[in-house]
């Protein structure tokens, strides 16, 4: 495709995604709300420990197939088979050995009662195969037949695990939940698809797709580890309630997160499409200030707010979930930042970096995350994560992000940590210090003065962006 025609795709679908995904976490978090104030904080910690446990195998069916699709040139019926085959045949083989293996594993992390929970959650493995025509989809920059199945799949599924709460069901309306999610989507997507999906396999193929899948593979169970095995040693050194707490605080903060991960299938396949590297670069330099921009605004009304927040949404049977939420939304805004190097470093054909920075994610977050959780508790869980979280952006930027842009961390993310660090120190002044009021009025005079240049800077940066494509 030619350059504005990629863009202005890329564009309106960006308008799509955002709609169809601020309607998909609408009403997840509608449904979460009306969950949390139903059940017991003691029930998300359940549900939270079995996820970890039953989706941490999800990552060896997935071979990233769909990235695979998106990324070639030219493909063909006998590709969109070969990846649908292999995932399928990954899916069954890992559910029977699961299965059968659960019990056992169960038994030695002493939580024989949740045997049945993470077998159920095991047919979640074959979301990823029966899901592909999603990834052929966005690969036209069909984004409105990708992404709707889901929001319709999300309404039902709500629907479904409010009426089992009601009806005592506990536990079961949460797994429930994420159950009907995915396969209402899948049977949504089959419905409406234009696309047939076959048995197929060419061993040539296969070792092309998993060439390209590898590295994804090995950085996505690095991912998993390190994203939730806090949850491990939070129910190790605390309890089933305290890892409830920060469950929620993590899954509320990081619902924003998964709106920008929604908006990064558009900005993938758009620098795919991309061939003239420099228009790629300015593409990915304005999103992430955008995004930045974007994400900086909730940011800093968590911080002010949060404890207000949880409280009249969520009740006061949550406010220990309150400080991990708004460290969590710092987290999630650096993130955020930072997802734009993934689609940039897939275009480029860069898989590898992906797989660095789990291992750095993954060597040191465990040790840093026990330390924080052993002395200070989910407080100090979250702190953890803060800290390698914004290492591990700084070292994309800094590392693997240079190379292509000529720009390092600071470029990108010096304004949003000065303007948090300026925001917790005023903060912390008035209600922990409590300093003399002309002090804090000045911090906050500094404060307002910076929030007004940064966003008129992206303010101009946009404008620009706009024009450029036009």
């Amino acid at each position: 495709m030619k350059r504005n025609t990629v863009i202005l795709k890329g564009l309106r679908g960006g308008s799509i995604v955002s709609l169809l995904v601020g309607g998909q976490y609408f009403l997840v978090l509608i449904f979460q709300i009306i969950l949390a104030r139903i059940l017991e904080p003691s029930d998300f910690g359940i549900y939270a420990f079995v996820s970890m446990i039953a989706l941490f195998f999800n990552n060896f069916v997935n071979i990233h197939g769909d990235k695979y699709l998106i990324k070639e040139d030219k493909i063909s019926q006998d590709k969109i088979n070969n990846v649908f085959t292999i995932e399928m045949f990954l899916a069954f083989l890992f559910f029977i050995i699961i299965f059968f293996l659960t019990p056992t594993l169960m038994a030695i992390l002493d939580k024989e009662d949740m045997t049945l929970f993470v077998q159920f959650l095991c047919l979640s493995f074959f979301y990823n195969p029966l899901s592909k025509m999603k990834a052929l989809y966005e690969r036209e920059l069909s984004f409105y037949k990708a992404y709707s199945p889901l929001v319709i799949a999300n309404f039902f599924a709500g629907v479904i695990a409010v009426l089992l709460s009601l009806n005592d069901y506990g536990i079961w309306s949460l797994l429930w939940w994420k159950i009907c999610i995915l396969f209402f989507e899948v049977i949504i997507l089959w419905h409406i698809s234009s696309y047939t999906l076959n048995f197929s396999f060419d061993f040539d193929l296969f070792k092309k797709i998993l060439e390209f899948g590898k590295p994804l593979i090995l950085s996505s169970v690095l991912v998993y580890i390190y994203a939730h095995f806090d949850y491990y040693i939070v129910d190790l050194l605390t309890n089933a309630t305290e890892l409830g707490y920060y469950w929620l605080a993590f899954q509320v903060s990081h619902y924003f997160l998964n709106f920008r991960t929604a908006i990064n299938k558009v900005v993938f396949p758009t620098l795919s499409r991309l061939t003239n590297k420099i228009d790629r670069y300015k593409v990915f330099d304005s999103m992430t200030f955008i995004v930045s921009f974007i994400y900086l605004i909730p940011a800093i009304v968590i911080l002010i707010f949060g404890k207000e927040i949880i409280i009249f949404v969520y009740g006061i049977k949550w406010l220990p979930a309150v400080l991990p939420f708004q460290i969590f939304f710092v987290i999630v805004l650096f993130k955020a930042i930072a997802s734009n190097a993934g689609p940039l470093l897939h275009a480029e054909g860069n898989t590898i970096a992906d797989l660095k920075i789990s291992t750095f994610n993954f060597i040191f977050i465990i040790p840093v995350v026990y330390f924080g959780t052993f002395h200070l508790g989910i407080l100090g869980a979250s702190l953890g994560i803060l800290t390698v979280s914004l290492s591990s952006v700084i070292i994309a930027f800094q590392f693997f992000v240079k190379p292509y842009t000529g720009k390092n961390f600071l470029y990108y993310i010096h304004k949003p940590i000065i303007i948090v660090f300026l925001l917790s120190l005023s903060l912390y002044l008035i209600y922990g210090l409590q300093f003399h009021w002309s002090k804090i009025i000045m911090l906050m005079i500094i404060l307002t003065i910076i929030i007004k240049l940064y966003f008129s800077s992206l303010k101009i940066l946009y404008s620009q962006f706009r024009n450029y494509f036009k």
